[in-house]
């Protein structure tokens, strides 16, 4: 039985401790046709990293990860401690290809998004460098102080350039730089993609949402919501960030 829940992505493990938040995905991830990268794969081997090794434990449950992979919903990857977006990246060849800058260093505050780090990465690399950046803040991070136990302020007492060096330090090889490339810009977003039936989905597939106004449902709602999808869906729901109605 238990072996059987955990199949479906349930776990207690890690659960004694302050772990990192879920890890962020498009909610239309491998259903919109406008997405560069499905980042599904990616989101599910970042969370099977933090539960399989320790030192992510040194991050508090606030510290966010997320996969953008372009789609017409936004992740909204900027306001997290370590972001990820799939772009088109040009080098001397006709056929771009997707590859992901990460961004690092999120705030509450809006006017602290981000920072691109000005680094490019294969889709295969990006769990590594986020383990690597994740290995980085426990070895210099201050857990002592719920407030300040973000990379935002490791950034701001180590600076930039010196913490992606403890990255590539972490990950025991120089990271690809952006230097030269040329980088299309991401895909229109839509705000409110999510709030009606769209015909932005691959063919073959309809995506309906709704915008749920409070953090909170009723079980009611709940049962409703899978009593559709059973009915006229695939029987599958999906969740997704705030700030998309």
């Amino acid at each position: 039985m238990l072996l059987a829940v955990q199949a479906l992505g349930l776990t207690s493990r890690g659960s004694g401790a302050d772990n990192i938040r879920n890890i962020t995905g498009s909610a239309t991830a491998g259903i919109d046709r406008q997405e560069l990268y499905d980042t599904r794969p990616l989101c599910s081997a970042m969370h099977h990293y933090i539960l399989n090794h320790a030192r992510c434990t040194a991050c508090r449950a606030s510290f966010n990860i997320a996969f953008d992979g372009g789609g017409r919903v936004p992740v909204l990857e900027d306001t997290n401690d370590i972001g990820f977006v799939a772009c088109e990246v040009h080098r001397r060849k006709p056929r771009a290809r997707p590859l992901f800058p990460p961004a690092a260093g999120r705030h509450h505050r809006p006017s602290r998004f981000a920072f691109e780090t000005g680094v490019l990465l294969k889709p295969d690399e990006c769990v590594k460098v986020a383990g690597a950046v994740v290995r980085a803040f426990a070895a210099h991070g201050d857990r002592t102080n719920r407030q300040k136990a973000r990379l935002k302020y490791v950034l701001d007492r180590m600076g930039r350039e010196a913490f992606v060096a403890e990255v590539e330090k972490e990950y025991g090889q120089p990271l690809r730089r952006a230097a030269g490339a040329e980088i299309a810009p991401r895909p229109m977003a839509t705000r409110g993609a999510t709030s009606a039936c769209t015909a932005r989905s691959r063919p073959g597939s309809t995506i309906s949402g709704w915008c749920c106004r409070s953090a909170a449902s009723p079980p009611s709602r709940c049962a409703g919501l899978a009593e559709i999808s059973e009915r006229f869906g695939s029987a599958t729901l999906r969740l997704t960030v705030c700030r998309t109605c």
